[in-house]
């Protein structure tokens, strides 16, 4: 899948494998469409990212920065979320590692 235009730092399936992130040093992640090998939505953060993981429903990831910061982004309808961030916190170093509770109401990160 091509579309990042600096190197790509981590990839996730969605939970019905219907699609995939990818996620970017430049600081953008991409929904992809796997079927058609299209991509779906594009968010950019402006931060190298570190980890991007889907949640249980599908309909939102969690993305995490260089710095220890996670975001929470809410998939649209192709079309970026006029609210694309949900949930901010920070941890001290990188987050290296996330899961979702399998409800998704609640997440833990880890960092270094």
């Amino acid at each position: 899948l091509a579309g990042h235009l600096d190197d790509v730092t981590c990839v996730s399936f969605s939970p019905d494998g219907a699609y995939v992130l990818t996620a970017s040093r430049g600081g953008s992640v991409k929904r992809w469409l796997l079927e058609r090998c299209k991509c779906t939505e594009t968010m950019h953060f402006g931060w190298e990212i570190s980890l991007a993981c889907f949640a249980p429903s599908g309909s939102s990831a969690l993305v995490a920065f260089s710095g220890g910061k996670a975001k929470l982004w809410s998939f649209g309808n192709g079309r970026r979320s006029s609210r694309p961030c949900l949930l901010e916190r920070s941890h001290g170093d990188d987050i290296c590692a996330a899961t979702f509770a399998a409800d998704g109401r609640q997440v833990l990160t880890a960092s270094l």
